[in-house]
């Protein structure tokens, strides 16, 4: 059975702040290193069957946009180097309030 995790980044604001989120829906080991290199070698490490179902802010900051496509990219090679591992993009939604 697959392991899926629901990821809102809507109210995100800052990569700090998505990494410690993903960080926490991941369930990441205390040495977590809240940045993408570390992503990538948690996802790379999934060992069942994981799909993650992102929904992005339909607009944010340009330096948190910039993060969030650098994400979608680390997001891609992981899926692609580990097949336990697999994700999507919901469509894009208002910002909630």
């Amino acid at each position: 059975m697959t392991r899926v995790i629901h990821a809102d980044l809507r109210l995100i604001q800052t990569p700090g702040g998505l990494q410690a989120y993903l960080g926490f829906l991941l369930n990441a080991p205390a040495y977590y290193g809240h940045n993408l290199d570390a992503l990538h070698d948690i996802l790379t490490d999934v060992s069942e069957p994981t799909r993650l179902i992102i929904t992005f802010p339909s607009s944010c900051a340009p330096d948190m946009s910039r993060y969030l496509l650098r994400l979608s990219r680390v997001l891609e090679d992981s899926s692609r180097e580990n097949p336990f591992f697999s994700w999507e993009s919901k469509d894009f939604g208002p910002t909630p309030r």
